[in-house]
């Protein structure tokens, strides 16, 4: 069956889609209602109208929450059915995802007995970036008898399906490269330039690299009136050319309204990626409305492919002009006809050394169109800096395969790769898997003591203090997990290990500080609300524990004791009320 077909884009300029955003939002509502699919609680529009600039969230189930580990969903768009209709698209791509992920019936199969039908084994190596391992017969050999997930993937240069190990991917981009939309095609489009977009950013991040500005004054009807909105409010907006010579347009968006910032808003810098210089630069600026809350707001945005930058000083290498571009002067491969596109991007890519592959992960029983895009040797921050093969394959074994098979490879590789830090690493973890503690113990010394990279230790003495909470050794645990944080105090798990040996300890107060630290470097992190609370509830301090357990459960409705306690505590406040 032929993967990708015509399809042509009915709404013209304006929307870009094969539909517009009013026929997907009630076509896809629709489907989800008659295939019973209550995945979407609501649809709700958060921004306060200052940029004129919608913002919609949909909002997962609770069934849809659990599956994909997220609650809500953002969209962005010039127009308010443009964002809802992203929003929901956003949740229906997510659900879709996950759904594949974990329910999807890989072939469980090795190179060797695949022969042809796989990838070439030169795309794990590009993928990691790793060309010094190339000529490793041993390690080649290796990787041909290794047990993979494999699914199949459209490979668009050859116009063929071949199989690929998927997890090899996932561990790089995870969802980053998945697209839901009103055709395969169409969700194609976005997941791949969502790919480029990640990957240019990266290397500008990495590099630091000095590029184009965009002169604002190129700009003409639906951009220059998006990016009036930010100026008619005193809003500074720097528009750069990120491209880099892919020959697919790339639009960077630094901005900072002086009026606000730092007390009601932070410097916002993101891109976007499309076939297109003008929707490459409407995608731009609507993202950085998204994560900017109007530019007035107690709230903080996530970072995601480009770095959050407190002062304008830090982001100086961005804002300074090498030269000056118009928008036109960007690429394009734009065409009425997504197909037609996709096999443009696939040949940009492919002129660069890069393949496009395409994974059809429509959820066979909603069979809205959505795919996720991989392409071996894109960058992505800095899961694809420092890495090369062995390190990347010891980590899959550990986390793909069952504990004690993942040994017994990762054996064979210490025996390839010897002395390195990552196996001795993993293989503790997978001796963490059988419950074997003082093994992976053992393991995560012998990994110190082959010089691991200064950014790993603190990864490595995390492990150890687990490993010594799940022996119930909390003194000991707490030392390690310190001297965790005196090498990376930005990992929210030694936090929050480190409160849970507190608790148990019946250390109260210094566990509510480690949880408090853990919400400080992820303000969405749920269980750290909840065990807050938990630590007041045992104090006696019943108020306060309610109030963070509502907090808990507004970001993760299935925390089941968050629940249990609430509706516990509660009625010993109304006890007390009615008594006082």
């Amino acid at each position: 069956m032929e993967f990708l077909k015509d399809s042509f884009k009915q709404t013209g300029r304006k929307y870009d889609k094969v539909f517009t955003p009013e026929e997907t939002i009630q076509r896809v509502r629709r489907i989800l209602e008659e295939r019973g699919y209550k995945i979407c609680r609501d649809l709700v529009r958060i921004d306060k109208g200052r940029l004129g600039i919608p913002v919609y969230i949909s909002l997962y189930s609770a069934e849809a929450a659990s599956l994909t580990g997220f609650h809500k969903q953002m969209g962005k768009g010039a127009e308010p059915l443009q964002a809802e209709a992203s929003a929901l698209m956003e949740l229906v791509e997510r659900f879709s995802l996950f759904s594949f992920v974990k329910q999807n019936k890989y072939e469980v199969e090795t190179f060797s007995r695949l022969g042809e039908e796989a990838i070439d084994l030169e795309e794990l190596f590009r993928a990691v970036h790793d060309e010094e391992n190339l000529s490793n017969d041993r390690l080649r050999e290796l990787l041909q008898e290794i047990p993979f997930h494999f699914t199949k993937a459209y490979d668009v240069r050859n116009q063929k399906m071949v199989s690929i190990p998927f997890f090899w991917f996932w561990l790089i981009h995870e969802y980053n490269g998945s697209a839901a939309g009103n055709s395969l095609a169409e969700a194609a489009v976005q997941a791949t330039c969502e790919l480029v977009e990640r990957h240019v950013s990266s290397l500008v991040t990495y590099e630091t690299l000095r590029t184009p500005t965009i002169h604002p004054a190129s700009l003409s009807g639906s951009c220059a009136e998006l990016l009036e909105r930010f100026t008619r409010l005193g809003i500074k907006v720097w528009l750069k050319d990120f491209t880099l010579g892919l020959g697919i347009p790339s639009v960077g968006a630094l901005a900072i309204d002086p009026s606000t910032y730092p007390h009601r808003s932070e410097i916002v810098y993101t891109a976007g990626t499309a076939t297109s210089p003008e929707r490459a630069l409407i995608r731009a600026l609507t993202e950085v409305a998204q994560l900017a809350g109007d530019f007035d707001t107690d709230g903080k945005y996530a970072e995601s492919g480009l770095p959050k930058f407190a002062t304008l000083d830090e982001a100086q290498y961005v804002i300074d002009t090498p030269s000056l571009v118009n928008l036109s002067d960007l690429p394009s491969v734009a065409s009425d006809n997504f197909r037609e596109e996709v096999e443009a991007l696939s040949q940009a890519l492919n002129e660069r050394g890069l393949n496009l592959y395409l994974v059809d992960i429509t959820h066979p029983e909603i069979g809205v169109p959505a795919v996720y895009a991989v392409i071996p040797g894109c960058h992505f921050r800095d899961r694809t800096i420092g890495i090369d093969l062995p390190f990347h394959l010891a980590r899959l074994l550990a986390e793909r395969r069952p504990p004690a098979e993942a040994l017994k490879w990762l054996g064979v590789l210490d025996e390839v790769c010897p002395n390195r830090f990552d196996i001795a690493f993993y293989q503790g973890v997978a001796y963490e898997g059988l419950g074997a503690y003082d093994q992976a113990l053992a393991s995560f010394e012998r990994a110190l003591a082959l010089n691991p990279r200064p950014e790993e230790i603190a990864n490595i003495y995390c492990h150890i203090g687990l490993c010594h909470k799940e022996k119930e050794d909390y003194r000991q645990a707490i030392s390690a997990l310190e001297k965790a944080a005196s090498y990376n105090n930005g990992l929210k798990e030694i936090f929050n290990l480190k409160g849970f040996c507190h608790y148990k300890l019946k250390e109260h107060e210094a566990a509510i500080a480690c949880f408090v630290k853990a919400i400080e470097i992820d303000p969405t992190s749920a269980i750290d609300y909840a065990n807050i609370g938990s630590n007041f509830r045992e104090l006696g301090l019943y108020r306060e524990a309610i109030r963070w357990y509502e907090t808990a459960l507004s970001l993760d409705p299935g925390i089941d004791f968050a629940r249990e306690n609430l509706e516990r505590l509660k009625p010993l406040i109304e006890a007390q009320t009615s008594h006082g």
